[in-house]
């Protein structure tokens, strides 16, 4: 608030009733600057708040109209954002594609089944790609477009939607990959071609030295987020996190890697 800079809040509940005489702008003015008092629990401080002060509130939108109360609700301009927001017609056209592909990726052929329905075999997205959301067709269509650009008129290219697919069946599970020959789905063999033998999936190991090794030279020193989870196993062994450290401090690379037990 002194500085003048924009305050970004997330996941910070205990702090958002302490907020409302800013949130008021029940300022007091002294000397040309207002002051607004804040409290946290029994303490009560007095801070300067300058005209470029901006408080930004994200939240998810269910724990928004759930968990919030109503006198917090009404002092926030309110604004709904998600993925879809940010893509122009050609993104928006791959999303659907993406997501009529993903609905092929996860039915049953009832044809092979006597007298069971296939929505009954069917499974979820959101049990076949590890992290499945609403956002996802949108993040990865974005992602699978970060360096395209094309004309008002000019549709996206047939290799910027195989390179889309290809994101989703790398976060797809095994199990999923063999059942593809009893979906809807054509080119099954293709795609468990791709799953088996060009991704990597056999080891932790093998992701990350796959995932570090595949970056352009520019890009390997703006850091890397990898976010991996480990379903249905043991605890590693230390061999591997020792494998796993030798490939993060390969130069010009740095990473920290551990292992909690």
């Amino acid at each position: 608030m002194e500085t003048g800079r924009p305050v970004v809040l997330l996941n910070i509940h205990n702090l958002y009733e302490s907020l409302y005489d800013a949130l008021n702008q029940c300022f007091v003015s002294l000397g040309g600057n207002y002051y607004v008092d804040l409290g946290l629990g029994t303490h009560k401080v007095k801070s300067r708040v300058k005209d470029e002060f901006r408080l930004i509130v994200i939240e998810e939108e269910n724990i928004v109209y759930t968990q919030f109360p109503p006198p917090l609700l009404n002092r926030l301009e309110k604004h709904c954002l998600d993925m879809n927001t940010v893509l122009n017609w050609q993104q928006q056209q791959l999303k659907q594609d993406l997501q009529t592909w993903a609905s092929l990726f996860v039915s049953v052929d009832s044809s092979r089944f006597s007298n069971i329905s296939s929505t009954k075999l069917s499974p979820k997205e959101q049990d076949v790609f590890i992290g499945f959301s609403n956002d996802t067709s949108a993040a990865v269509a974005l992602e699978s477009t970060r360096s395209k650009s094309w004309g008002d008129l000019e549709p996206y290219e047939e290799s910027v939607l195989s390179v889309a697919k290809g994101k989703l069946v790398q976060c797809a599970t095994p199990d999923s990959i063999l059942r593809l020959k009893y979906s809807l789905l054509e080119g099954a063999e293709q795609i468990q071609d791709l799953y088996f033998h060009k991704q990597k999936h056999n080891s932790l190991v093998s992701v990350l030295e796959e995932t570090v090794n595949r970056r352009p030279r520019k890009e390997k020193t703006t850091g890397l987020c990898l976010q991996v989870r480990v379903l249905h196993c043991k605890v590693m062994r230390m061999v591997f996190i020792f494998q796993m450290r030798e490939i993060a401090t390969q130069p010009p690379l740095s990473y920290w890697i551990s292992s909690t037990v």
